[in-house]
């Protein structure tokens, strides 16, 4: 999937190799690392220079008296300690016993990562202190003689053991945190629906006795008020479904020929009706042919999740424009608003599940939207941009790959490769 933070609005369509695409950087495949022990220093910069070389980052290099000393300070600075991911001790035969005692207040204090371990001829009563840890934290053991070559080809071994290891750790915190957000998207859904039937409840109490005083206008407004309750109860559910379906793997693609442009002015008819405040959407169609092989309920998401974004974040009365026209082989779909925006650091992120703009203060929203969007763009195999500034507006394009009406081959439309 491509997304692009785009500086205007386009008037071409971009290419899968093109400048629109923005791609996502990998993780860094760099290790922080810290050196400890040792007193000969051809040794200690031969090390520092098979770190460098293998593209780590040297945190710190500690004698046996300076890691000491930093055990004996009353706060000593953990959180910087807990950054290491790997240590290389340097091991001497009078020396180790205090070292592995530090080595171990490290592991027990920040969390010790890996080890690779240099070894020294060692007394036989000293030893077996450092095998035992080998079923530890030690990774790594190199013999005495060493050669740099022998150095590098143990650090690089742990090191890939070291990143398959953060890998996995970061694997496990971000399901757990997939398993708190949609417990507390349940939570607010369900809150949510306890609070709508209350109120759909109330309202028709209200209706029941007093339907036949009230002027057609207020019997109008009450209707509403029901509708945008129920709407949005729906909707929330609707978005929790989408959420399933697309992680289980469930949410399909099926096209069928369409005709857009109704179905848009359905969606903004709907949008007007059940707005919480007053606005006014304009529609600029400029599609020759609006019959498109497309999935209906999908567009309808595209359309409905960014009509109801752009209401939300819009001020009362504020002007919302959707443009619909053809570029090249593409359906080219753009909502525009004028309210608080998305600032540029929100939205490298701002299509993730559960993300919201840091900006929208006390605005009721699941940060879901976006997320089913760019989902249901991914399987059109299509691409979505965003153009916005803080209190100016955002400009959402999407768009779609395009058959029109007539062609004999579904699948000659021309998509954006996946990112």
């Amino acid at each position: 999937m491509n997304f692009s933070n785009s500086a205007s609005v386009p008037n071409r369509p971009p290419t899968a190799s093109g400048s629109n695409h923005e791609s996502v950087p990998s993780e860094s495949q760099s290790l922080i690392v810290a050196l400890v022990g040792g007193n000969e220093t051809s040794e200690r910069l031969i090390w520092e220079s098979l770190i460098q070389e293998s593209g780590h980052v040297l945190f710190d290099h500690w004698t046996i008296d300076s890691l000491a000393q930093l055990r004996s300070q009353t706060d000593p600075p953990l959180r910087e300690l807990a950054k290491v991911e790997l240590l290389v001790l340097l091991v001497m035969p009078e020396t180790v016993k205090p070292m592995l005692a530090l080595v171990d207040w490290l592991y027990r204090q920040s969390g010790l990562p890996s080890l690779v371990v240099v070894m020294r001829p060692l007394p036989s009563s000293i030893a077996p202190l450092v095998s035992a840890l080998t079923h530890g934290g030690i990774w790594g053991v190199v013999g005495l003689p060493w050669t740099p070559e022998q150095g590098r080809a143990m650090l690089d071994a742990v090191s890939s053991r070291c990143l398959a290891d953060r890998e996995a750790r970061r694997c496990q915190v971000s399901l757990e945190q997939q398993l708190i957000d949609r417990n507390q998207l349940a939570a607010i859904a369900l809150h949510d629906s306890r609070s709508a039937i209350g109120a759909i409840q109330s309202y028709a109490q209200l209706m029941d006795r007093f339907w036949d005083h009230w002027p057609a206008e207020q019997q109008r407004a009450y209707l509403k008020r029901i509708g945008c309750l129920a709407e949005k109860t729906l909707s929330e559910f609707n978005d929790l479904t989408v959420l399933i379906e697309a992680d289980s793997g469930r949410l399909r693609f099926e096209p069928a020929w369409l005709d857009v442009s109704a179905l848009l002015r359905e969606v903004v008819d709907r949008c007007q009706q059940i707005a919480p405040a007053l606005c006014h959407i304009t529609i600029h169609d400029r599609l020759d042919h609006s019959q498109i092989w497309a999935d209906a309920r999908l567009f309808r998401l595209i359309t409905n999740n960014l009509l109801d974004n752009a209401v939300k974040y819009s001020p009362n009365g504020g002007t919302i424009e959707v443009f619909l026209s053809q570029q090249s082989n593409f359906l080219l779909l753009q909502v525009r608003d004028h309210g608080i925006g998305i600032c540029s650091t929100d939205q490298e992120r701002i299509f993730q599940q559960f993300t919201r703009g840091s900006n929208v203060a006390d605005i009721p929203g699941t940060g879901l939207g976006l997320a089913i969007i760019a989902q249901c763009v991914q399987l059109h195999h299509g691409k979505i941009e965003l153009d916005s500034e803080l209190q100016q507006g955002s400009l959402f394009t999407v768009w779609l790959p395009m058959i029109a009406l007539g062609s004999t081959n579904h699948h000659a439309a021309s998509g954006f490769a996946d990112g």
